[in-house]
């Protein structure tokens, strides 16, 4: 799980977030191992084949120099043949988990841990817009303002900009 560069290895999953009484949303998203920035997510009210590529594509276009190995488990999204069909169109390589081995894709993991710890389990989140907006601000705070030691007390973001300077 190391990356020497940008947009070299990027780890994807998806992750359920529930609101309200019984609702729920799916959360796809793309971390890239160089930096653990999120490259690209998406929020759905499915967890189906449409909401991994969306967030493939919107990743792909911030990034269309991008080449990634894309690593993922072996849900049924990124076993799909839609999803062999995206990596020939963009060109990325792909890498997947061994069957039953959630660890084999543990920066994702992690990062859920993350979100959850330090955003969803701290709040009684009761409507969808508010879900929505609780994960794009907690996601701008993770790029943006959230240091990580090992970046030497910089951000996500701030240690990316000065790799590609």
């Amino acid at each position: 799980f190391h990356a020497a560069q940008p947009n070299e290895k990027w780890c994807t999953d998806v992750t359920e977030l529930k609101y309200g009484n019984g609702c729920k949303k799916y959360l796809s998203a793309i971390i890239d191992l160089y930096d653990r920035s999120i490259v690209s997510y998406i929020l759905s009210n499915k967890n189906d084949n449409k909401l991994v590529m969306d967030t493939i594509k919107r990743a792909m276009k911030r990034n269309p120099k991008a080449r990634p190995m894309i690593h993922s488990d072996r849900g049924f999204q990124y076993t799909s043949h839609a999803y062999r069909e995206l990596k020939e169109k963009f060109q990325f390589k792909l890498s997947m988990s061994r069957v039953a081995k959630c660890l084999d894709n543990q920066p994702i993991e992690s990062f859920w841990g993350t979100l959850k710890a330090e955003y969803y389990y701290l709040h009684s989140i009761e409507s969808e817009n508010e879900l929505i907006r609780g994960i794009h601000t907690y996601i701008d705070f993770y790029q943006n303002e959230r240091v990580v030691a090992k970046f030497n007390g910089l951000t996500p973001s701030e240690y990316r900009n000065k790799a590609i300077i």
